[in-house]
């Protein structure tokens, strides 16, 4: 009878088998602890508890489904190269060494065969778990895609609630958001829950108006300077310019421009944005602190020189504002010519504010 070099008598097929489940599960055990430390680390990122619930039991469900499948599929590949080695075994083993009981189990194959069996059931299991993972990120992406779509037609809608607009561009952001966590390689997801997190901003605290036309202005710029251009500040100025036309929308501008500002501390175009909506808040002390720093930057620009004499013409230093209008004469005639127009019109609302007074008398 032939026996193993310990001694011991061969296995049966059943027991062949069950040597293969053994050997197959190892890179399934190994590899769901790492994908269990992939899960928590993806988790921790979802600000919403429901949405980590939500997150986790999908990983749980998934994966215990799938890495149980592999588990089996990799046990019986592993089992047909065992019992394709005893055949190829087999047929060279004398006949006088053979009988009826003859079997050979997975530890009497070269450490090569072994080795490559390993390899290949990893691999079969890693891709496969990636597959599914991708493929549940692309479901939950096509999901915030749907809402993110549904969305913007409701706010194009003027009779639509404002609430219903942020509700269906919550449910795109938590779809986005389980999308990232499944995937975090692919940056598509991240890129459109920032966009979708700036519109709703948007419609939120700065437009509650949905059937304005600036929103939509307003919002592709935004969404260019939180997702596409972070680091760049004219999506920024752009977009600050837009919302100080718009209700209420004075405050956001200016914190714009202090982003900006932040990126580019240094910038006279950004500080001069600085200005004019402190003009237009009547924080004058403020805006000539700005016009410092702009003059200590670039001196005598006619640009900064305009908006001090707005400044000096708005809190009645007229001596200073005229002193300003004689430089801008030298530095830039259209300069000094829209410093001109200005005091006229002043002049003018000053005159229509007096009559109106004069009549209620």
């Amino acid at each position: 009878m032939y026996t193993r070099p310990n001694g011991s008598l061969p296995s049966s097929t059943h027991s062949q088998f069950f040597h293969a489940l053994a050997t197959a599960g190892w890179p399934a055990l190994i590899l769901c602890l790492i994908s269990i430390g992939f899960a928590l680390n993806s988790a921790l990122r979802i600000k919403s508890v429901p949405l980590k619930a939500a997150f986790l039991s999908a990983v749980v469900t998934l994966w215990t489904a799938h890495i149980f499948t592999s588990f089996i599929i990799s046990a019986a590949i592993l089992w047909i190269f065992i019992m394709a080695s005893i055949s190829a075994l087999s047929e060279q083993t004398p006949q006088s060494e053979q009988n009826l009981d003859l079997n050979i189990d997975l530890w009497q194959l070269s450490s090569r065969v072994r080795i490559a069996i390993f390899v290949a059931g990893t691999v079969i299991l890693v891709t496969s778990i990636a597959t599914v993972m991708d493929l549940a990120s692309l479901r939950f992406g096509a999901l915030g895609n749907k809402y993110f779509g549904q969305a913007q037609a409701l706010s194009r809608q003027p009779d639509k609630p404002t609430s219903e607009i942020l509700l269906t561009y919550d449910q795109a952001n938590a779809y986005y958001e389980l999308a990232s966590a499944f995937s975090p390689a692919w940056m598509t997801w991240n890129y459109n829950l920032e966009i979708s997190r700036v519109f709703r901003q948007v419609y939120a605290e700065v437009l509650p108006e949905p059937d304005s036309k600036m929103l939509f202005k307003a919002v592709e710029y935004a969404s260019i300077a939180a997702a596409f251009a972070p680091e760049k500040t004219a999506p920024l100025l752009n977009w600050a310019s837009i919302l100080a036309q718009t209700p209420q929308g004075l405050e956001e501008a200016l914190k714009l421009t202090n982003r900006a500002l932040g990126i580019d501390p240094r910038n006279p175009r950004i500080l001069i944005a600085k200005v004019q909506f402190l003009i237009e808040l009547q924080r004058f002390s403020e805006a000539l602190e700005v016009l410092d720093k702009i003059e200590s930057i670039t001196p005598n620009l006619p640009t900064a020189l305009y908006s001090r004499f707005v400044v000096f013409l708005l809190t009645h230093r007229e001596k200073e504002a005229e002193q300003i209008m004689s430089q801008l004469e030298q530095l830039d005639p259209l300069a000094k010519r829209a410093a001109e127009d200005f005091k006229q019109r002043r002049n003018k609302a000053l005159q229509r504010q007096a009559k109106a007074k004069a009549s209620k008398r």
